[in-house]
């Protein structure tokens, strides 16, 4: 407990000069790039202004070995609520050091956020994936703190949906079944492009593709494009087709019976 506050009580000034570093480092590369973009037009410059020097980045070597001790000083003295607020502020614990030492622990909930905060988000969702098959399983090999739902999944995706739409059209197939209403819901809200969705329901959830449409026709019946309309048409019409085929099957069955 001493070291932990210890850590604690170093890590503010760390922490604000890392991301001092970090700042400073953004601003030259940006002049940089600005300086390179006039030499290709004009006169050489020389590079004197930045000395000789390259940016040093010491504190966020300091702030990685801090944070990444606190966040194993937390979990080993059972604080895992507190290791997970660490991960949800600015912080520079080591990826590879902290995901090996939360998978050993079954610390999954600061997992999760430790893959999120480096925006690992496909990592993030394998993981969250095969901990929900994992808690509807009775037979689960892992010790769960906490049951892990679809609904997790879709939460998860919806900050993705104006950065990651291709990810979230991926993932979201998981839990297109169990959660159909919730997961056309967020390809809605999100404001992923109509087509795109369609196209992909087309190819990977075929049977869900005219619940998407008419629950968007009915949400804004002028955000539906010709085009989707047009499909919407041609699933109707298939549908009526192979309800009728099975409808002549079914007659042919009982004249058939009744002549025997």
């Amino acid at each position: 407990m001493a070291l932990i506050k210890f850590l604690q009580k170093k890590r503010f000034s760390i922490i604000e000069k890392a991301a001092a570093e970090g700042t400073e480092e953004a601003v030259f590369d940006a002049v940089g790039v600005s300086f390179k973009s006039y030499d290709s037009k004009g006169p050489k410059r020389s590079n004197k202004w930045r000395g000789n020097s390259p940016l040093s980045s010491a504190y966020r070597e300091r702030a990685s070995i801090l944070d990444t001790a606190l966040l194993q000083a937390l979990v080993l003295t059972g604080q895992s609520l507190a290791a997970l607020e660490l991960l949800k502020v600015l912080n520079y614990c080591d990826v590879k050091i902290c995901e090996e030492f939360l998978q050993k622990r079954n610390e999954f909930a600061a997992l999760l956020e430790l893959y999120k905060c480096n925006n690992m988000h496909r990592e993030a969702l394998k993981l969250l994936h095969h901990l929900v098959e994992e808690s509807k399983s009775d037979q689960s090999q892992l010790e769960l703190n906490h049951k892990f739902t679809p609904e997790m999944i879709i939460e998860y995706l919806k900050p993705l949906c104006g950065t990651e739409p291709m990810l979230v059209l991926e993932f979201s197939m998981l839990v297109l079944e169990s959660c159909p209403t919730q997961t056309i819901e967020l390809f809605l809200s999100g404001n992923i492009p109509a087509d795109l969705v369609n196209s992909y329901l087309k190819q990977h959830a075929p049977n869900m593709q005219a619940t998407y449409l008419e629950l968007m026709l009915s949400m804004n019946e002028n955000g539906i494009s010709g085009n989707l309309q047009n499909e919407m048409v041609q699933i109707y019409l298939s549908e009526v087709l192979d309800w009728y085929g099975d409808l002549r099957g079914s007659v042919k069955a009982s004249s058939s019976r009744c002549f025997v």
